[in-house]
Order: structure tokens, then C-alpha cells, then sequence
């Protein structure tokens, strides 16, 4: 006779948090657990013509193995931001990949560990409201890094020119769960951060065009329309603030974005937004050559060469409710559309 078990809660009662706490040790740094299911259990026959027979109090001892999470297997995507909080500490964001093997769903809450490279420890890193269903699991790590360790100064030196490798570690106060702290303590895994510190699932940004308007001659405002998805491994986006701008096209800037561009956008889809802009450029002589080459190239083929040697913008990534002052230029290179409105922005000269 075969059954199957509803989800039900599994309670831990508060003489056996040792004991817990070497379980979830063991499920932590194990490829698999064996766990003993012990138990009585009621049961209705149905006997057809005989009617039906209950068979109460019916014990049984089962040796389960259960898959564990075996130190984890924790892929480092990209880094959202480095800000310094003071002369000796920074936090960097990033976005990682952690693959539950097992066929548990675990609700673990703030977790953190201890992290290091070869040359020595360089900080810790939290996630916060930790979750992990079967299979692979995108989340944001928060690392707090002590800047005035050699380790931590290599680290941040070496990440333009060579791949590193980020140990984590549990530690006496990984989690604030103490039923799970001891557990955690347990584990032992790392991460290697690709020179560059990662790179975007895909562009945060795509098919910009520009529309001129009959008030641009004097509020140098013009229409921007562009589409916008999260390039941060299916986590959803929030942008709150245009943040620092530059865009250059044709070897000049062109605008800057103003703090009109809002949107949310969700971890898989895209949204294509209307706001405005600022040319950058006033409408004087000495610009006009600059607005003649742009109109030339305009006339020529329908859009101007579009790069962001900066831009930082201000978003929420991931619900986490934590304003990051994250780089959207880097590695962006592409066109603007425009139409054979742009032309006019040569009547604006006097």
C-alpha cells in the first residue's frame, strides 16, 4: 500500500534544536540525508458488497533519503553596484544563481556568510528573506566589505583583469534562526566572479527614437521613446531616477534624459516608455555646425549613432525595496531614430 502526504508543517520543538540544527547541517553540506519517518496511521477499506473497514493505529518506521543541498552551488551573475559607505567599508550588490538540488522548499530568511578570496577575508554577504524552491534560483547578495583589508584591496584591483573566486562560509551568526544557525554553520561553498564582474542577461534598453517638438526652439525638450526590460537574470526592475546622464552621439552629446522616465518593469517582459529629454547643445552659432552634421546623417539614414559613456541611473531591483545607483552605458553601443522632423531643429538657430 502506497500513500501520499499533504504539505503539513514541520515543527521543531524547543528541546531539540541541537538536533535540528545537525539536520539542517547536514542537509546544507550532504548530497543526501537519510531521515527516519515514524508513525501510525488510519486507514478506510473500501470491501465492495462487504462495505467498508477501518483499520485504526496501523504503525510504520520508514527510512527516507532525502537530496540536501550539498554546500549549495552558487553561480555569480553580475554585480549591481559598489557604493562606499565610509573610509573603510563598501557594499557591493550582485545578483547570483543558486541551485537547490534537492526536492525541498526552503523558506531560510536573512542568511550570511563569511567571504573571502585566496589571499584572505574581505567581507560578508547577506541574503535577505532567503527562498529556495527545486532548481536553479536567482537572489541578491548584499556584501559589506572591509576596505581597509589587503584581501578586500586585491579583490576590487583584480576584478578588470582576472576571474576570482569568492569563498562563503557559514559562521556563528549565519542566520538569526537558531533552530537553522548551526545548521548553516555548516556550510561551505564559493563562486567565481568573471573579470569585469559579470555582465547583463541582456540590454537594459533598446530601439530609442527621438521626436522633435514645436516648443524644442525654446525649451531645448524633446520626445524620447524607448523599451525597456531587466537585465538582471528575470528579477523585475523599478526605476525611481534618471540619476547621472551622458549621451553622445556623433562625437557630442545630444540630451539628457530628465526625470520624467519612470516605469516598472517585470523580470521576463518589456515595456516601451515615452518621456523627455534635454538637448544639450544651446542653439548658437558655434553649435550650429554639430546640428548640421547630425542633420545630415539624419537625412542620410533615418537614425544617429547612440552610445552612454554614462549613465546612472537609480532603480529597485528585485523588490527588495533598496535604491541602487546602478551603471546602464557600459558595453551599450546602437542607433536613435529619427524622422524627417529632425531637420527642423535648424529653424531653431536665429
Amino acid at each position: 500500500m502506497t500513500t501520499s502526504l499533504p504539505s503539513s508543517p514541520f515543527n521543531v520543538y524547543a528541546n531539540a534544536h541541537s538536533e535540528f540544527s545537525t539536520f539542517v547541517g547536514a542537509l546544507s553540506s550532504q548530497a543526501s540525508h537519510p531521515v527516519t519517518l515514524k508513525g501510525t496511521i488510519d486507514a478506510k477499506l473500501n470491501l465492495g458488497i462487504f462495505g467498508q473497514r477501518a483499520l485504526n493505529g496501523i504503525a510504520f518506521n520508514n527510512k527516507v533519503v532525502i537530496d540536501g543541498l550539498n554546500n549549495l552551488d552558487i553561480g555569480y551573475k553580475t554585480v549591481l553596484d559598489i557604493n562606499l559607505l565610509s573610509a573603510t567599508q563598501a557594499t557591493m550588490g550582485s545578483v547570483l544563481s543558486i541551485v537547490n538540488p534537492s526536492k525541498l522548499s526552503l523558506k531560510l530568511g536573512d542568511v550570511s556568510f563569511n567571504t573571502a578570496i585566496a589571499s584572505g577575508h574581505i567581507g560578508v554577504s547577506t541574503i535577505k528573506g532567503l527562498t529556495l524552491v527545486p532548481g536553479p534560483n536567482v537572489v541578491l547578495s548584499t556584501t559589506v566589505l572591509d576596505t581597509t583589508l589587503p584581501a578586500t584591496n586585491d579583490f576590487l584591483n583584480g576584478q578588470l583583469t582576472q576571474a576570482q573566486t569568492l569563498l562563503l562560509t557559514g559562521y556563528a551568526q549565519s542566520s538569526a534562526n537558531p533552530a537553522l544557525n548551526g545548521g548553516l554553520a555548516a556550510l561551505n561553498s564559493h563562486t567565481v566572479v568573471p573579470i569585469g564582474l559579470g555582465a547583463f542577461s541582456q540590454a537594459p534598453h533598446k530601439d530609442w527614437s527621438l521626436k522633435v517638438l514645436s516648443t524644442t526652439g525654446s525649451s531645448k525638450k524633446v520626445e524620447i521613446k524607448a523599451t525597456f526590460q531587466s537585465p538582471y537574470y528575470g528579477l523585475p526592475v523599478k526605476f525611481v531616477g534618471a540619476g547621472d546622464f551622458a549621451e553622445a552621439s556623433s562625437g557630442a552629446t545630444l540630451f539628457n534624459i530628465d526625470d520624467s522616465l519612470n516605469f516598472e518593469v517585470s523580470g521576463t517582459g518589456s515595456t516601451t516608455v515615452t518621456f523627455t529629454a534635454t538637448l544639450a547643445l544651446s542653439f548658437t552659432a558655434a553649435n550650429k555646425p554639430i546640428y548640421q552634421q547630425w542633420v545630415n546623417a539624419a537625412n542620410a539614414n533615418g537614425k544617429l549613432p547612440l552610445e552612454f559613456p554614462l549613465w546612472l541611473p537609480k532603480v529597485i531591483v528585485g523588490n527588495d525595496g533598496v535604491t541602487r545607483e546602478v551603471d546602464w552605458g557600459v558595453g551599450f553601443s546602437g542607433s536613435i531614430a529619427v524622422g524627417p522632423d529632425f531637420a527642423s531643429i535648424l529653424g531653431f538657430f536665429p
